[in-house]
């Protein structure tokens, strides 16, 4: 199971940047952003359409937007 999930942290952050909740799971690798935002609905209690999906790696600088075109 190690090899098909990838534990990350989540944050919900507001309109100023502050961090308002912080979870960590595992995901699986193979997870859509459909799938991903539909999960983050639940989890924050923030609609599909007002969410703003960023990504960074643990040796990025900067985070990267994440649309429905990628995984």
């Amino acid at each position: 199971m190690s090899d098909l999930a990838q534990k990350v942290e989540m944050s919900s952050v507001d309109d100023n940047g502050n961090v308002v909740k912080t979870l960590n799971r595992k995901l699986l690798k193979t997870m859509t952003v459909s799938a991903l935002k539909a999960m983050i609905s639940k989890l924050f209690k923030i609609e599909v359409l007002a969410q703003k999906l960023e990504y960074k790696g643990l040796e990025d600088e900067n985070y990267l937007p994440i649309d429905e075109d990628h995984r």
